[in-house]
């Protein structure tokens, strides 16, 4: 849990630091954090976590859903 929450702490630091993913819509970003990949939206003003998933698990099964 500590890498966690070191993790979302630094991505509220460094925002930008995700990788673009367009094809999930404008402005969303994944970040992978220990073995969890997050999905997130980031502005000047807030972030918001759209999805977390176990890195392990297949993601196009996930977003099939």
């Amino acid at each position: 849990m500590h890498r966690l929450d070191t993790g979302f702490q630094t991505l509220t630091e460094y925002p930008a630091s995700g990788m673009e993913c367009p094809e999930f819509g404008a402005g969303i970003r994944r970040k992978t954090i220990g073995l969890t990949i997050v999905f997130y939206k980031a502005d000047q003003n807030e972030m918001i976590i759209l999805r977390a998933i176990d890195g392990r698990m297949d993601l196009e099964s996930v977003f099939r859903e």
